[in-house]
């Protein structure tokens, strides 16, 4: 998180503004880094996000065919495959 303070050591916005108690000052700030809103500890995150899921989609797909080679070998669906199949799908 970023955040930004503005300070008047001199007093100049308080000399700008005098005593009106309504004057402020708003600053909108944009803070990127390589034209990406992310911040510098998520900027990887993307990318790793991305390989993990791809790596959990081929992990799921080489246990279903695990899971459907069982079944035509062993003519039987019992085994602990249907189960973790569907704890990987939760």
């Amino acid at each position: 998180m970023y955040y930004m303070a503005v300070m008047d050591c001199y007093d100049e916005l308080h000399d700008m503004f005098g005593d009106n108690k309504y004057g402020r000052v708003e600053i909108h700030a944009y803070m990127t880094s390589d034209d990406n809103q992310f911040s510098y500890e998520d900027q990887g995150s993307v990318s790793v996000d991305m390989f993990l899921t791809l790596a959990f989609v081929s992990l799921f797909g080489l246990y279903c065919y695990d899971f459907n080679k069982f079944v035509i070998n062993f003519e039987t669906r019992n085994s602990p495959h249907f189960y973790c199949l569907i704890a990987m799908g939760f």
